[in-house]
């Protein structure tokens, strides 16, 4: 197998065992003239399945481990990239952006690449490393801020009330630098957090009472911390898509900040609720998960075929959503 070609190729020999026939592509054309699979018009069936497993388990198997481990860790920050070539050279990118400074300089990337591949240059050499490094770099340009919306008084020591700006200016935003400081907010009274997966429902909702906190999809530094540093008697509810990323964004998020939370909307909110679905890219696979809060939301939205996003959440509830996400922590099954 040529290099370049290596992963593709495994991928084909995969569906090909997987499937038995499978349309034919120049990529197993040596498997052919080897005898190993035989093409017949434009179909391709294995001829030797003992020599095809044994390719696929000294040569394939590896490749497509680090594929799919890849392709997790990518999907945990945040990124929807196919991993189609560099499986193993993407994983060790994926590892080392999943414990980076949340805002990193400017040219760290050159030092990454000398400590990984031996080369400052390797990102720019190939393109689908380097798609993967842009993508997360410019989720994290905003990644270490805070969004914050308060209906509440939370207080800096030096007066500054979070309600007061949020009434002022419709939000308050800290860098990251001022994000990290956390201890010089009073957070004692507060007993509700909420956070936001997308940035419209963010801005169109306001609660009764607590704190509304924009998490950028699968959330930044600044934002798990922030959970982690509230007091344990502070409820925190997530609202999020109704789709196999917005549960797992959820999860990620508690287990990162180490925190339990609820998920939003809830089982009785859906079902009581005519919302509008969308096709999603993925299907619901409800063992994937680890709470059994998540489980059984995803077992519901299997058995219904239904995802539903956020914005669609809102347009048809707008008027119901604030008072259910005071209330979700009350009745679990919101």
């Amino acid at each position: 197998m040529g290099a370049r070609c290596l992963l593709k190729t495994c991928l084909r020999l995969r569906d090909l065992q997987e499937q038995q026939a499978i349309r034919h592509t120049s990529l197993l054309d040596e498997y052919v003239r080897a005898g190993i699979l035989e093409r017949t018009a434009n179909l391709i069936r294995i001829k030797d399945h003992d020599t095809l497993g044994n390719i696929l388990d000294l040569q394939c198997a590896g490749l497509l481990r680090d594929k799919a481990e890849a392709e997790r860790l990518l999907q945990e920050l945040g990124l929807d990239i196919a991993i189609t070539a560099l499986p193993r050279e993407a994983l060790l990118l994926a590892r080392a952006l999943r414990s980076a400074p949340a805002i990193p300089e400017r040219a760290w990337h050159q030092q990454l690449c000398a400590e990984l591949f031996g080369d400052s240059k390797f990102l720019q050499k190939h393109h689908l490393l380097l798609r993967i490094y842009s993508q997360w770099r410019a989720n994290a340009g905003g990644g270490g801020e805070l969004r914050i919306k308060a209906f509440e008084p939370v207080r800096h020591e030096q007066g500054l009330d979070l309600r007061e700006v949020t009434a002022c200016c419709g939000q308050a935003v800290l860098d990251a630098v001022d994000a990290s400081g956390l201890q010089h907010w009073d957070f004692s009274g507060l007993d509700l957090v909420v956070t936001c997966e997308n940035l419209s429902p963010f801005l169109q909702l306001d609660l009764p009472r607590g704190l509304l906190v924009y998490t950028a999809g699968y959330a930044g530094t600044s934002l798990t911390a922030f959970l982690r540093g509230l007091p344990q008697a502070c409820r925190w509810v997530h609202f999020g898509d109704f789709d196999p990323d917005g549960l797992y964004i959820f999860e990620n998020i508690q287990r990162v900040a180490g925190r339990e939370g609820s998920f939003f909307p809830g089982i009785s909110f859906l079902a009581g609720h005519d919302l509008p679905g969308y096709p999603a890219k993925r299907n619901w696979e409800p063992e994937r998960y680890v709470s059994d809060q998540a489980r059984e939301l995803a077992r519901w939205g299997a058995s219904r075929n239904l995802y539903v996003e956020q914005e669609a959440i809102m347009a048809a509830a707008s008027d119901q959503i604030a008072r259910s996400l005071v209330s979700v922590t009350e009745t679990p099954s919101g």
